[in-house]
């Protein structure tokens, strides 16, 4: 039986986790730079009605690139890619709450996951269909979404995009 004291300390850690920063680390020993994990949707937040679920991650350039779903009645409603931030804005990014980071890093340690992307190279490693569609052919064939997911890539940029 724990002590009131060890109770205490789990219920208010005293030390203050950088989640972003673990999820960086882990990325960086487990992928290689640019490779999208993607893994089936793990609750974020409601956003108004509809939810959203985080379906990848990757670390590029040392930047963490995140691929979400909005989901409403069960169905997939829109499709969001962007930079991490600490709230869901277009202009700062997708945030993804401690909670979430910490079934990622199980995800990736369980090995729970497909690399189907690659950022560096902006190719797909066999067919992911993202919301639907083929995410390469999407790139290729929208120079404004290419250059968004472009400036996410390198740093220049932050915020979010709809698909």
């Amino acid at each position: 039986m724990k002590t009131l004291k060890e109770i205490k300390a789990l219920v208010y850690p005293t030390e203050k986790v950088d989640w972003v920063i673990i999820l960086k680390d882990l990325l960086s020993h487990k992928t290689k730079n640019g490779e999208l994990v993607t893994f089936s949707g793990i609750y974020l937040y409601d956003i108004g009605d509809p939810d959203l679920y985080v379906k990848g991650v990757s670390l590029v350039n040392g930047n963490i690139i995140v691929v979400a779903e909005m989901v409403y009645g069960g169905d997939v409603d829109a499709a969001f890619i962007g930079t991490v931030s600490d709230t869901f804005n277009r202009k700062k990014g997708i945030r993804l709450t401690d909670d979430a980071i910490r079934k990622i890093c199980k995800v990736i340690f369980e090995k729970n996951y497909k690399i189907d992307f690659d950022f560096s190279s902006m190719k797909g490693l066999g067919n992911y269909y993202f919301c639907g569609k083929d995410f390469e052919e999407k790139i290729k064939n929208n120079d404004r979404f290419k250059e968004t997911i472009e400036g996410y890539v390198n740093g220049a940029k932050v915020g979010h995009i709809e698909w």
